[in-house]
């Protein structure tokens, strides 16, 4: 029988020129933005300055949310449903070295979100039509996958 996690995630959009911030596990499987789980008692842009110190080691200026994606996946015996609030995020470098040794940072052309394995599903699509029309998106992929 799975077990079950709730889980509340900020994450940064970071844009340099016609390119995006993504962290990348040392696994290399998949990609996905900046950021990490709130804690409790945390407000969400508190912790979100704070995964991006400890990410990458620099005080990043947290600018407006542009939007919120709800997604499940199942990892092992674990189902995960998480909500992700993204908001825009401005950085003081662009050379950016991690600071932690699972993940590692990529600066990715937005022409090729769509080659890459980006995680949650389709997120690379809302971000990028957010860029377009800067409208802040609520978004769900959420499927309840209990086997």
């Amino acid at each position: 029988m799975p077990s079950y996690s709730i889980e509340l995630t900020v994450r940064a959009v970071v844009v340099s020129g016609n390119k995006l911030l993504l962290c990348e596990n040392m696994k290399g499987r998949h990609y996905f933005l900046p950021g990490g789980h709130v804690e409790f008692g945390e407000g969400l842009k508190g912790a979100l300055i704070r995964e991006i110190k400890e990410e990458l080691g620099v005080s990043g200026t947290i600018g407006d949310m542009i939007g919120v994606l709800e997604n499940t996946y199942k990892e092992e015996d674990l189902v995960h449903h998480e909500v992700n609030v993204i908001f825009s995020v401005s950085l003081p470098i662009t050379k950016i070295i991690s600071q932690e040794s699972h993940i590692t940072f990529h600066w990715v052309k937005f022409r090729s979100l769509s080659d890459i394995n980006m995680l949650p599903e389709k997120l690379s699509d809302f971000i990028i039509k957010w860029m377009k029309d800067k409208e802040t998106f609520f978004e769900s992929t959420f499927r309840l996958k209990l086997k």
